[in-house]
């Protein structure tokens, strides 16, 4: 019946609570002709009559007294609705969880990202926690995590994979090393001299093996880290050298270790991965625009 609409039901409610049409669309916010208005078509869409005049009053009729006892539940209903939209627009009972690479979270990108989406959603319920790809992946398949933030990964079919920035591969060595004072690392040093890399488990570890696998290096690779955040230290204390991605670079504290752009730049994309499956969200979006930023003021400062 294209009589009844919230809104008119919303007006009846009103009138018939305060009977004044004055009083009703104060409550209301509206004018009070539009409430006159919306009141008179109801009634003759209804072919009722809800209200007569009293005394200079509105008095309910036995049929309105009887329609607002079968709206009561309608009117709990929309309010209860009311309530949900104000509860999502404020972040309650509402839970955002992210998983991260251990770079990622510890270079302040995605702490920032995090201060951003609590700003806009203050009692946003937020977990963080770091896990490798693959760990990522599977806790975005599982449901235990909302979006992943990842780099160089490969397409994946079931998985959405936005790119939010880009950054490189670096040299660390210590300050010691032979090549502690030359202006850029080449990659052939890496057959020469005891290095630390990382895994090719890890998709950045990956590009980078395949990276020298075409240059026909094989690196003197003594030690495989599985974490980027424990390469530092091992150089540190080994005076050894490795290669790092940029986030890891920032998050360093070791004054004893030089940091140096490799000879060929092997750059990669820094992506946010989303289950294909999952329904999008709006404060997935304002984490991710808050990334994307994150990663550029990053970039224009490291060096």
């Amino acid at each position: 019946m294209k009589a009844l609409s919230l809104q008119r039901l919303e007006i009846f409610e009103a009138i018939y609570e305060v009977n004044s049409i004055s009083e009703a669309a104060r409550r209301l916010g509206l004018a009070q002709p539009t409430v006159s208005r919306h009141l008179r078509y109801f009634e003759q869409a209804l072919q009722l009559e809800l209200f007569v005049t009293e005394r200079g009053r509105l008095k309910p009729t036995w049929e309105a007294h009887r329609l607002y006892e079968e709206c009561q539940g309608t009117f709990e209903r929309v309010r209860q609705v009311e309530e949900a939209i104000s509860a999502l627009q404020q972040g309650q009972r509402e839970h955002f969880r992210i998983m991260t690479r251990p770079s990622f979270a510890t270079a302040a990108v995605v702490p920032q990202a995090v201060k951003s989406v609590l700003a806009s959603r203050p009692n946003l319920r937020v977990t963080v926690d770091v896990g490798t790809s693959s760990v990522q992946l599977q806790a975005l398949r599982n449901g235990n995590t909302d979006i992943g933030v990842a780099g160089a990964l490969p397409p994946i079919p079931d998985m959405t994979l936005e790119p939010i920035g880009r950054s490189e591969l670096m040299a660390l060595v210590a300050t010691d090393h032979p090549l502690a004072e030359a202006s850029s690392f080449p990659l052939s040093a890496l057959a020469a001299y005891p290095c630390i890399l990382l895994s090719t488990n890890d998709p950045i570890g990956k590009l980078f093996h395949e990276t020298v696998e075409r240059q026909n290096i094989v690196p003197k690779e003594i030690i495989t880290a599985g974490s980027p955040l424990v390469i530092p230290p091992m150089v540190e204390t080994l005076g050894w050298c490795a290669i790092v991605d940029r986030l890891t670079v920032h998050t360093m504290g070791q004054p004893k270790l030089r940091i140096m752009p490799l000879e060929h730049k092997i750059g990669y994309d820094i992506q946010v991965i989303r289950n294909e499956s999952s329904a999008r969200r709006k404060i997935a979006e304002v984490f991710i625009q808050s990334l994307k930023e994150e990663i550029r003021l990053l970039n224009s400062t490291v060096t």
